[in-house]
């Protein structure tokens, strides 16, 4: 038996461009950030949290449970996620987070229609994290980002990195509870896109 401590990861977002996370085409996915980088203690049943802070009272962007951790290059090649490969057919394709594959020698190479992470030292940090963190049960607020409970304010790190909830701490249930009055799915567009508000972000309705 699986005795293994349920959590929630919590984290600052520095941008929401729709790349990190990917809350399109029915899957919100966490490839290229934070948690990736940190190589987060993360596996099937635990939380993540993406916040805005930025001098604000914190914002809650998007809450989504793991269902499935992935490989970079196991996720470019699974068919279901070849919609988030980065491409020009519109603005959810361009910020596709799924752009690095392994090469037959054994080295992640990044897509040659990427527009973002082209920086050495970023592609550095993705590579080594190699890992990809997937859902359907998400709510992604985007630009209705929505404030943080003032209880809840502890559960953020102090500054840039990731801070766990574990199960056996009364907010863990409490910020769940909470965290299902948003609705589901995707709420609103990237607030650092130059989508209208409202868009084309809409995807089947699925209960936490």
């Amino acid at each position: 038996m699986n005795n293994r401590p349920q959590k929630i990861c919590f984290y600052i977002l520095v941008s929401d461009t729709g790349l990190a996370p990917n809350p399109f085409h029915g899957f919100c996915t966490l490839a290229l950030c934070t948690p990736n980088h940190m190589r987060a203690r993360l596996e099937k049943g635990d939380w993540i949290v993406g916040c805005f802070r930025s001098g604000q009272p914190p914002k809650v962007v998007y809450v989504m449970q793991i269902e499935e951790k992935l490989s970079l290059n196991n996720y470019y090649l699974d068919p279901r996620f070849e919609c988030k490969k980065p491409s020009k057919i519109d603005w959810k394709t361009v910020v596709g987070d799924n752009m690095y594959y392994m090469e037959s020698n054994g080295l992640l190479q990044i897509d040659s229609k990427a527009r973002y992470h082209l920086d050495q030292a970023t592609q550095e940090k993705d590579k080594r994290g190699d890992r990809v963190f997937i859902s359907s049960q998400f709510v992604y607020l985007g630009r209705e980002a929505t404030l943080l409970r003032p209880d809840f304010h502890g559960c953020l790190p102090a500054t840039q990195g990731i801070k766990y909830l574990y199960d056996n701490d009364h907010r863990y249930q409490q910020f769940l509870n909470w965290a299902t009055t948003f609705g589901k799915g995707c709420k609103s567009n990237p607030r650092d896109s130059n989508t209208p508000v409202r868009g084309n972000c809409k995807r089947r309705a699925i209960d936490f």
